[in-house]
């Protein structure tokens, strides 16, 4: 019976052993905080896997964690890096899946950004169609005015002549 209790204590205390030791890993300044089941291997707690062979694997994950994250870092922007950090910490700690996530979102990011420079500038031309077509209306208006100035100059100088040859009436 007591050789029992003993059996499922080491588990347990293996466990809490573990746990300790990634605490303390992920308190380093260099290792992120990471979530403690998203990388727990449950053969940590096997009676053959030692404490120390497990801490050894603890330490090279968070390593290995550490050098993706600095790699996303280095590679995107500030505002992508941190989409990918996520990705990678959250869904799956894949370092390929996780840029090419951030690079489709920086594509999506891309294409929107043209588009709206491609509205803009469909935008300006309109508004300068507009303003050349106004330009158009009104000289077209101020051909008028001149036709009409012009058939009345032709008026008041025939009115004159007649007025000088003592026409009282205008013929016509």
């Amino acid at each position: 019976m007591n050789r029992l209790l003993r059996m499922r204590r080491e588990p347990r205390k293996k466990k809490t052993d573990l746990r300790e030791v990634l605490h303390r890993e992920q308190g380093k300044p260099s290792g992120a905080n990471y979530l403690l089941n998203g990388f727990f291997n449950p053969q940590w707690l096997n009676k053959r896997s030692s404490l120390t062979s497990c801490k050894n694997d603890i330490k090279k994950l968070i390593e290995d964690i550490s050098a993706d994250l600095a790699a996303i870092r280095s590679s995107l922007d500030e505002r992508y890096s941190v989409y990918a950090e996520e990705f990678y910490l959250k869904r799956e700690m894949n370092l390929s899946h996780a840029l090419a996530e951030a690079n489709h979102i920086q594509e999506m990011d891309r294409k929107a950004e043209e588009e709206r420079k491609a509205k803009e500038q469909a935008q300006k031309e309109r508004e300068e169609a507009q303003k050349k077509s106004k330009r158009g209306s009104r000289s077209k208006k101020s051909r008028g005015k001149r036709k009409r100035k012009t058939l009345e100059n032709i008026e008041i100088r025939h009115r004159k002549a007649c007025l000088r040859l003592n026409m009282d009436k205008l013929p016509c």
